[in-house]
This record gives C-alpha cells, structure tokens and sequence, in this order.
C-alpha cells in the first residue's frame, strides 16, 4: 500500500480518514519494523534470540505493535505475526513460558483470521 491510498483509508467504526500525515507515520513505522526485523532474522542466524535481546528490546518492540494502544502496525499485520513468532522463542529461552504462550495465541489467533480457509 502507498501513502496516497493509506492517506483515504478510514476507521471502520469512527469512519475517520486517515490522512495524508498519519498515513506517512504509520508507513514509517512499519518500515522500521521490518527492518528491526530483517536483522533480527538475520542475527537470529547466528546467536539464539535469548541472547540477542534484553526486555528493554521486547519492550520496545512490543511498543511497536498492535500490543499496546499506542501501537502503529497491527495487531493483524503480518510484521506482527513475524514479531510474535521470535517473542514466543524469546519468552521460552528466557524461562517466560505464560508470556511465550501469550505470544504463540496471538500468532495463531493471527493466523486464523488471515487464512480463514485453512480451518
């Protein structure tokens, strides 16, 4: 999706548009999600997710997300999916199973509504 199509988007329940300003911020912030992402795959690689984040990251990232109300990408999107995905392993290796699991139902509960065929 460009800025010019994002920009005459509108809520579903308000019917608010988007706009061309809030349009640019939210593209911005999914790019830079995706490129934390993109390195985090390809550290991820190397090293275990354990090792390569403190909860100051998970934070942070989380902040990113559909996780928080102030949250600029999602919740269904799939850089969330993919964010959730490496937040269970996180959470596991971090001996955090509930919060592991926490990530594992919202990446089936994502997953579930964007292939609606597959169940």
């Amino acid at each position: 999706m460009n800025g010019q199509t994002l920009s005459t988007a509108s809520c579903r329940e308000c019917k608010a548009v988007v706009g061309v300003e809030e349009g640019k911020r939210l593209l911005d912030a999914e790019m830079q999600l995706q490129k934390k992402l993109n390195l985090l795959d390809d550290q991820c690689e190397k090293k275990a997710i354990g090792k390569l984040l403190k909860e100051a990251d998970v934070q942070h990232l989380l902040r990113l997300v559909g996780d928080s109300a102030t949250g600029s990408v999602g919740p269904q999107h799939w850089l969330c999916d993919r964010l959730w995905c490496h937040l269970a392993d996180w959470y596991e290796q971090t001996g955090r199973d509930e919060d592991a699991c926490r990530m594992l139902r919202l990446h089936v509960a994502y997953q579930r509504k964007a292939y609606t065929s597959l169940h």
